[in-house]
């Protein structure tokens, strides 16, 4: 019955309306032979996690020609694994199904019609070039699709030279039979240009992930769609700056470069931000632009940023690794804390969020935290000052915060010299008669005389026009 659990030798199974699935490998041999069918019905998938408990001394799975489906993470954990053999029938190979494993090179038969996320399977694939699907030049796996096109999966990933196979999985070369492994002067990891080639209508999300030097790329004509984030990289720790050189071919009708940016047509009739390129650390973006892609900033040199009303979206990751200060929509300001780069990230982290194009909630949050720091209280009076979505209950929290430590907010901001931060304190009613003299005093001892002159002028005109009742 479909769904009931059973055992046949090694394994545990299911039956499914498509044939058998394989759920659990039980067995302790280093040699796994995969059996076609049970009890005659075929055995169409390897199921996710089948090799997890005992997977750890296999060393060589055969697939045979019945399986239709390797599921995600499969035989993920066979750390003794050098060799999985594919028989010409699998279809889809799942995402990591091979995830820590010794095998460097996998055999991709003629049959297979998907590879979920190539770029994170950590081996080289070589691909039957009968496939009608997917095939590699130059390292990289391409995918003809559906309609005429051709994505870009990923690079780094294939192996140019393989033993041409027999038919049947049983024949086919040996792990120890493949072509050694290129000396690491023709290494293609250290290419710093690419050119990606014309007739690629799309490059898939990660497709550059593992290009730690990539600095510089071409796109051709053909060039119709740009996965989120694809040209940054932010998957990769050691791809610092990504890439900072994009040409377009002039004849794209999708894609161009204008004012240091790579910039994308939508079928709106708005513009879409892919890429900023410029080195101004503060930018007025267009009123044509109507959308900001993820990794649009990456390693942008950007601090200030206005952002118009015409960017109805902003996709999530649109300004990581970008040492924004401040942003500015036409009624909010943000000021994020450049200083703390853990507490930066995560306030920045806000874009894009919950189909909002700053989602408030993660400023909030990372408030909560009750330590002070002159960070702090400039976001607390960003806040205050640009109070949308801010309950009364934070408001009072923030004010209480504040109000409670005026001298300690005194001093650090007398540490940094911050005139304009001491003006704020002002501005927004913190500064009392009751606590002004103290204040003064602080800063008199601090001997910061710009400061200074700020409260005692801010006492003069606000703090210091009593009215008095004459009546006897």
């Amino acid at each position: 019955m479909n769904g009931e659990k059973a055992i046949q030798g090694s394994f545990e199974y299911e039956r499914t309306s498509d044939g058998i699935r394989l759920t659990n490998y039980i067995g302790a041999d280093p040699v796994v032979n995969i059996p076609s069918e049970i009890e005659g019905v075929p055995v169409r998938i390897l199921g996710s996690h089948a090799f997890f408990e005992r997977g750890l001394e296999v060393e060589r799975i055969l697939v045979p020609d019945s399986v239709r489906v390797i599921e995600p993470y499969a035989c993920e954990f066979c750390l003794s694994l050098q060799e999985l053999r594919l028989g010409n029938g699998v279809e889809v190979l799942g995402r990591a199904f091979l995830a820590v494993s010794q095998q460097e090179v996998l055999y991709v038969p003629a049959s297979v019609k998907e590879i979920e996320a190539p770029d994170e399977l950590g081996m080289r694939l070589f691909i039957d070039p009968e496939n009608p699907v997917y095939y590699s030049r130059d390292d990289v796996l391409y995918k003809r699709l559906p309609g005429g096109g051709i994505s870009l999966e990923a690079t780094q990933c294939c192996a140019e030279h393989f033993p041409e196979p027999s038919e049947g999985a049983a024949d086919l070369p040996a792990a120890d039979e493949l072509t050694e492994e290129p000396e690491e002067s023709d290494r293609r990891d250290l290419r710093s240009e690419f050119c990606v080639p014309e007739g690629v209508t799309r490059i898939a999300e990660h497709a550059l992930d593992k290009e730690e030097r990539l600095r510089a790329i071409e796109l051709p004509s053909s060039l119709r769609e740009l996965a989120e984030g694809v040209l940054t990289c932010m998957n990769n720790p050691f791809a610092e700056g990504g890439i900072s050189d994009i040409k377009v071919a002039a004849d794209n009708p999708v894609f161009f470069i204008e004012d240091d940016a790579l910039l994308c047509r939508l079928s709106d009739g708005g513009l879409k931000l892919v890429r900023y390129l410029g080195e101004k650390r503060e930018l007025f973006l267009s009123n044509e632009i109507t959308e900001i892609a993820s990794g649009a900033f990456f390693y942008s040199k950007v601090r200030r940023i206005r952002i118009p009303d015409s960017v109805k979206k902003i996709h999530p990751g649109a300004f990581v690794e970008c040492a924004l200060e401040e942003a500015f929509f036409s009624d909010q300001m943000i000021y994020f804390p450049a200083i703390h780069p853990w507490m930066h990230k995560n306030v920045v982290a806000g874009f894009g969020e919950n189909g909002k194009r700053y989602d408030i909630s993660f400023y909030d949050e990372a408030l909560k935290d009750p330590s002070l720091n002159a960070e702090k209280v400039r976001m607390m009076f960003t806040r205050l000052k640009f109070p949308q979505e801010l309950t009364p209950e934070l408001e009072m929290t923030y004010r209480q915060r504040i109000s409670t430590e005026i001298l300690k907010v005194t001093e650090l901001f007398a540490r940094q010299n911050d005139v304009q931060g001491i003006r704020v304190l002002g501005e927004l009613g913190f500064l009392t008669k009751e606590n002004v003299d103290a204040v003064i005093e602080v800063l008199n001892h601090a001997k910061m005389q710009e400061m200074l002159y700020a409260v005692m002028e801010y006492k003069h005109e606000h703090l210091e026009n009593e009215e008095y009742d004459f009546v006897l």
